[in-house]
């Protein structure tokens, strides 16, 4: 059923699969840069911490080469999934979208 829409209304009935993938991946990759750097402090830390009370600084240096491979990584594990995600939720929402005629919003100017 859908509703009757006034001048500045538009529906959105469809969206793109791969540019809500690359979108939603962009947004992920900076989340997971934020996120294992926020990480790899504490893993240098605590690795220095360890290092300072153990006889061994292989510790220390193990768990700040994981800081390093971690602030590499997760950016691109995180894009990759967001990627699948945007990309599934366009497909489902391309679906839906057919039946309910998509969601009504309000452009200005």
């Amino acid at each position: 059923m859908e509703m009757p829409m006034n001048k500045a209304e538009k529906k959105l009935s469809r969206i793109g699969v791969v540019s809500a993938g690359v979108t939603i991946a962009a947004l992920y990759a900076i989340i997971g840069i934020i996120y294992a750097l926020l990480y790899a402090v504490v893993m240098v830390v605590l690795g220095s911490l360890i290092s300072s009370m153990s006889s061994t600084a292989n510790i220390g240096a193990l768990m700040g080469v994981g800081a390093v491979i971690m602030v590499v990584a997760v950016p691109i594990i995180f894009a990759i999934f967001g990627f699948i995600a945007g990309a599934l939720i366009a497909l489902v929402y391309n679906f839906v979208a057919k039946y309910t005629g998509g969601i009504a919003f309000q452009v200005s100017g």
